[in-house]
């Protein structure tokens, strides 16, 4: 795959748009840059292009104005909603215009007198809706003006209701249209109409759509509502209601959940951050998951913390392995009046997993940016890594860069990396004590040119040595201890390279149940680290005041019901060093009343070796003070990489002296061995992490693969074989099959599973072999422990053939002048050494022999001997050059002798034109002369 593929590979959304983004993507509400690793989305065109959420994950969401919220749903109390109520509606076709002195008269007291609109009344039904039909109250009295009085009784509680909005449409003749709301709690509690609005009438067609709050809802959930014009300018003053309504508007849930189509990264690349923007109360809270694609919760121990979700807008994904991942925004609210707001998310990842880097063509990672300075958002150092060069490509124009480095506070780690000339940068960063720094610019212009920045990137470097730990096997607990009835216990780490993380200390406590045996342990607790970030020397881990014997703070730490009688049995460490690799000690044995049986390994690495081929014998011894040994099991943990380790697997159980297992496991792999004693009180060692590490493998390599057939070379390259074993490679020889050559190293200390890399033929077998000669190419692959792949036959072998001479194409000579087309021409290739596989035949035209076309493919064709075709140019007449171009199997490439000649095609036509005329004048004149005569 190319390189224009690897990035249009590099981003997938696993959607429609990989589709739209081509066609229409000034539709969509996103940006995604793939060759940049950059998605931005932001709801703008939600919902009717929001193709990043996957509705069918999704639940209890709307989109409005570009802001995800929780979804309202809207109740519209009508004339359909109340029909056949009489009591809803009712007016006064001459009431006083000075409405002010009625504004303390109660709605029900004023009801009296008014006049209901009865459902049998034909205006009844011109208020269902909008058709032009309305239902009209009028004055002809000059001083007084009609009103019409709407009595709206919802269902919904006040305390679930989001907002009330007033639909008004219809008309008057009046100056102005009054809207008067009935306030219960107005005028120190007695109760008023309260103006809500007013706006100008004398309209054919009005409407109004008012939102009002939520307190004019009275106990009993009904709203009053009169529309009073000003009186016309005419003797007579109306109001016509075309369609009424009172909408009242509650979120549909508390909870509602928007979660992504799938992102996909290559297995190259590594996911950066997620950034998101929106608004929230307290009251409200916007909590993030991560998810794999099928929408399942990514577990807390590949991205810690996820289970229960991310409330802080940026959330660091540098270490998720997972390739394949949607995007889970959760929206919660505990007041159904308030909603929080997802207004955008931003979603990057880099495209080489070992390196950060940003061209500055775009601000998604760039804090600042002004003319002369320049910051970048935080870079975030992923586990396992530390920190290797700053690079950047910049055009200094005359002008000066400073660089530096900073934390991610913005508080100057590195600074002064000035750039006086130049166009590269490379300075190296191992010495930050961090795992998250920025990058920051000064440009100094000169003569009004600016400095620019091309590119600016933060290399890595696996780091995976972990620390260390140095503790006593067991910890007795003094008469100090005991009196107190608490503990603390100190034990020593230390990481040489990136230094031990001052915040990573933990431990876990081990407690048993003295009647039962059964043991029980905490979570993971903070531990005190006497050290500052980096140090690469001995520092003191402490476990401060551990309970002895119950206490009321372990109840909960351990999840007891009414057990009381427990001891402290056991601890274990646990530390980060900076670059992210944690260790975890044994579990340190704690002796107050009883003590376990022990057992060990007796069987040593320095005696057996360390790689084995064959079944190895295990021996260990076990002890006990008092009710002696009653089984001794065997354990061991698997890794493929001598870092990640399987949990533990039993292998076998003895319960007699001695105690010595033949270990024959069925995988290859670095083995964790150690053993689990219990005494006859039932007393049992915890678990370990083990105590004799052996390398492992029964199996011989593969036999490597390459195609069938002969390979042709015109060179001693070879990139088309590979070699695998089932666990790791050690090296890998060549031999060709003949008595003068001799085996070759092709690779050594591959420390791979696999092997595919070019490699190249002796240069002395290369010149020993004859062109046009084939070989067979021998193998011998020797894993890391000593099993050997050994070619035996022709058969199994390689066969390569050396072929370093071009191909010799021909043309025959033909005539300098061509007199009609097309042009027959024969030309050869002889046959010598590898097949051939491609013939071009070419030319070119010129009108004048002078000045020449480009050369053009007349065919392609696959040929070897003599060859025909017919040579009819669409060019017509002029002058031709004509070659051939061969390629054989090795890959050689040959030219011919070029062939030239010209083209004049005789002219019929105009000739018989010619004589036909001349025919015709001899006759004439013939003629003339007779009558002369």
């Amino acid at each position: 795959m190319n390189g224009h593929e690897d990035l249009q590979n590099d981003m997938i959304l696993v959607l429609a748009v990989a589709g739209v983004l081509c066609c229409c993507h000034h539709s969509l509400s996103f940006e995604m840059i793939s060759d940049k690793g950059i998605f931005f989305e932001t709801f703008d065109e939600c919902p009717a292009n929001c193709t990043v959420i996957d509705e069918s994950m999704s639940y209890g969401y709307t989109v409005e104005n570009g802001r995800v919220k929780i979804k309202i749903s809207s109740y519209i109390y009508d004339r359909d909603y109340y029909y056949p109520k009489n009591d809803w509606v009712s007016y006064r076709n001459n009431a006083n215009p000075l409405f002010i002195l009625n504004m303390w008269i109660n709605p029900d007291i004023l009801s009296l007198l008014e006049r209901k609109l009865y459902a049998v009344d034909p205006d009844y039904s011109s208020i269902a809706s909008r058709d032009n039909e309305s239902f009209e109250s009028g004055s002809d009295w000059g001083f007084f003006v009609p009103l019409q009085h709407f009595r709206f009784n919802i269902s919904q509680l006040p305390g679930n209701i989001t907002c009330v909005i007033f639909h008004w449409y219809g008309s008057t003749n009046g100056k102005k249209l009054k809207i008067y709301v009935w306030d219960e709690e107005g005028f120190y509690g007695i109760g008023k109409w309260k103006l809500l609005d007013e706006i100008n009438g004398n309209a054919t067609y009005m409407s109004v759509n008012l939102t009002m709050p939520k307190e004019y809802i009275d106990e009993n959930g009904v709203v009053n509502i009169i529309l009073a014009p000003l009186s016309a300018e005419s003797s007579r003053t109306f109001i016509r209601t075309d369609y009424v309504s009172l909408e009242v508007k509650r979120l549909t849930t508390t909870n509602a959940f928007v979660v992504t189509m799938p992102f996909e990264i290559n297995n190259n690349s590594r996911w950066e951050y997620i950034k998101w923007n929106g608004e929230v109360s307290n009251k409200t809270r916007i909590v993030l998951q991560v998810l794999d694609e099928y929408g399942n919760v990514i577990d807390d121990d590949i991205l810690e913390g996820n289970f229960a979700g991310f409330e802080s807008k940026r959330i660091v994904l540098v270490d998720l392995p997972v390739k394949k991942i949607r995007l889970k925004f959760k929206l919660e609210t505990n007041d159904a009046l308030d909603t929080p707001y997802l207004d955008d998310f931003l979603l990057l990842w880099q495209l080489n997993g070992t390196r950060w880097v940003d061209d500055l063509s775009t601000e998604y990672r760039v804090e600042k940016k002004s003319e002369s300075e320049i910051i970048s958002k935080p870079i975030f150092l992923p586990a396992g890594y530390w920190w290797s060069d700053f690079r950047a490509s910049v055009n200094l124009n005359g002008g000066k860069i400073t660089f530096s480095i900073l934390d991610d506070k913005g508080s100057p780690i590195l600074q002064n990396i000035s750039v006086l000339s130049g166009s590269d940068v490379k300075y190296n960063i191992s010495t930050i004590h961090g795992r998250a720094i920025k990058l920051k610019a000064v440009l100094e212009g000169y003569n009004g040119s600016t400095p620019e920045i091309n590119e600016w990137s933060v290399t890595y470097f696996e780091e995976s040595s972990k620390p260390v730990f140095e503790y006593p096997e067991v910890i007795f607990v003094g008469e100090e201890d005991r009196a107190r009835g608490k503990i603390d216990i100190t034990v020593s780490a230390m990481d040489s390279f990136s230094g031990i993380c001052n915040s990573s200390g933990q431990f876990m406590l081990y407690y048993t149940e003295n009647v039962t045996g059964i043991v029980r342990h905490t979570d993971w607790l903070k531990a005190k680290v006497d050290a500052k970030n980096g140090t690469t020397t001995w520092v003191n881990v402490t476990a401060k005041d551990i309970p002895i014997f119950y206490d009321d703070s372990l109840k909960e730490l351990l999840g007891l019901g009414g057990e009381k009688d427990i001891r402290l049995s056991g601890i274990k460490f646990r530390i980060e060093d900076m670059a992210g690799n944690e260790n975890e000690s044994e579990i340190i044995d704690v002796q107050v009343d009883t003590t376990p049986p022990n057992s060990w390994i007796i069987t040593r690495v320095e005696d057996i070796g360390f790689k084995h081929s064959k079944p190895v014998e295990i021996m260990a011894n076990a002890t006990d003070d008092i009710s002696n040994i009653k089984r001794v099991t065997l354990y061991y943990r698997v890794s493929k990489d001598n870092k990640s380790f399987s949990e533990p697997v039993k292998y076998g159980t003895l319960t007699t002296y001695p105690w010595k297992w033949i270990f024959s496991p069925e995988e290859s792999g670095y083995y964790k061995l150690f053993t689990i004693a219990e005494d006859n009180a039932g007393n049992k060692e915890s678990m370990k992490e083990g105590e004799l590490l052996l390398l492992i493998d029964m199996n011989k390599p593969g036999k490597p693969q390459f195609g069938a057939g002969v390979h042709w070379l015109n060179n001693s390259r070879i990139d088309f074989v590979s070699f695998s074993d089932d666990f790791s490679i050690y090296s890998i020889e060549y031999k060709i099959g003949e008595n003068y050559f001799k085996w070759r190293k092709i690779a050594e200390n591959v420390n791979s599973s696999n092997y595919s890399e070019t490699w190249h033929i002796n240069e002395n077998d290369w010149n020993q072999m004859e062109d046009g000669k084939t070989y067979p190419v021998y193998f011998r692959v020797e894993d890391i422990v000593g099993n050997v792949y050994e070619t035996q036959n022709y058969a199994d072998a390689l066969i390569i053939g050396k072929d370093t001479t071009p191909p010799k194409p021909f043309i025959s000579p033909v005539r300098v002048w061509q007199w009609k087309l097309p042009v027959e021409i024969s030309c050869y290739i002889p046959e010598n050494g590898s097949d051939i596989t491609e013939v071009k035949i070419m030319y070119r035209y010129s009108s004048d022999n002078e000045t020449w076309s480009e050369w053009k493919e007349l065919e392609s064709t696959v040929f070897s001997g003599w060859f025909n075709f017919s040579f009819d140019p669409e060019e017509g007449d002029g002058y031709y050059e004509i070659k051939i171009e061969a390629w054989d199997a090795a890959g050689n490439h040959g030219i011919s002798n070029i062939v030239i000649f010209g083209v004049t095609r005789f002219p019929t036509i105009e000739t018989g034109a010619m004589l036909s005329l001349f025919t015709v004048l001899i006759l004439i004149s013939a003629l003339f002369i007779r009558r002369w005569d």
